[in-house]
C-alpha cells in the first residue's frame, strides 16, 4: 500500500502501467505493473530513453521485482498464472517467428508472473531445446 501511495506522488497520480499482451490462445489482455518510469519528453516531443526516465523508486521496484505484484490481479482475473512463460509484447511473436521455431508455443498456455528460467523443466514441455533460445525469449 505504501508503495502505491509513493508511486501516486512520483507519477502524478498514475501508479500503474498497463500494456496489451497476448495471452493463452492469443487472446489479448491488459497486463498490470507498477509504473517505474516517468513520461518525460525531449524538445521534439519524443519520449526520452528509458535510462533517463526511470525514477529513483522505479529502480528499487525493478531491482526487487516488486513491479510484478499488480500482476496478481491478472492471475485472479484468469489472464495469467503464477508460473508460466512471460507474456510477450503484441507483435513480438510475428516479428521473431523465423528466429524462434517454437515461439508460438508461448501462447498455448497462460502467461505467468514467475519467470520460467527458474523452472527449466517447463521448457521441455513447451518444446524449447536450445538453452540460448529459451533465455532470449524470457529475458526480453
Amino acid at each position: 500500500m505504501g508503495l502505491t501511495i509513493s508511486l501516486l506522488f512520483v507519477n502524478q497520480g498514475k501508479p500503474f502501467f498497463f500494456q496489451i499482451r497476448p495471452g493463452k490462445n492469443g487472446k489479448l489482455f491488459k497486463v498490470i505493473k507498477f509504473k517505474t518510469m516517468n513520461e518525460k519528453k525531449d524538445a521534439k516531443g519524443n519520449l526520452l530513453p528509458p535510462a533517463e526516465r526511470i525514477t529513483r523508486i522505479g529502480k528499487f521496484i525493478r531491482a526487487t521485482s516488486l513491479d510484478e505484484i499488480p500482476q496478481l490481479i491478472n492471475v485472479l482475473k484468469g489472464d495469467m498464472s503464477l508460473v508460466g512463460p512471460r507474456p510477450l509484447r503484441v507483435g513480438y511473436l510475428d516479428d521473431d517467428e523465423s528466429k524462434f521455431n517454437n515461439s508460438n508455443n508461448k501462447v498455448l498456455v497462460l502467461g505467468g508472473v514467475d519467470w520460467l528460467k527458474r523452472h527449466p523443466n517447463v521448457y521441455v514441455i513447451l518444446g524449447f531445446s536450445n538453452p540460448k533460445q529459451k533465455y532470449e525469449l524470457v529475458n526480453r
